[in-house]
């Protein structure tokens, strides 16, 4: 068993051996033909900073988009793999994500065999 330590030295916490990525991590990009957000503004996945419109709102139509998707994992596996720091992937808000949470993803989405 390794140790994951998250960036905000908040401590430490055991978790099973995964492989981390050490570099960016690509595929074939084939689930992206699937996805509900393809005919999406693509403004509606990336909402930090919007002003005039209410930040939350704007944030549920993406998880409501995101939770009927049938890319949703390959898209969350894309994204924590890459380490992408903000928007919505995989119903998932990347811009509140701890290193801790992402490590948990990647352990996850390695058991469920997400490529």
């Amino acid at each position: 068993m390794s140790v994951a330590v998250d960036m905000d030295g908040e401590g430490t916490l055991p978790v099973r051996t995964h492989n981390l990525p050490v570099a960016r991590y690509s595929d074939d990009g084939a689930w992206r033909d699937h996805a509900r957000c393809r005919i999406e503004d693509r403004s509606t996945f990336f909402v930090e900073g919007v002003r005039g419109v209410s930040v939350r709102a704007a944030k549920e139509i993406a998880f409501l988009i995101c939770a009927e998707c049938p890319s949703r994992l390959r898209c969350l596996n894309f994204a924590v793999r890459n380490n992408e720091p903000h928007g919505i992937w995989g119903g998932v808000d990347f811009s509140k994500l701890k290193k801790r949470e992402r490590n948990l993803l990647i352990v996850r989405l390695d058991e469920l065999n997400v490529r």
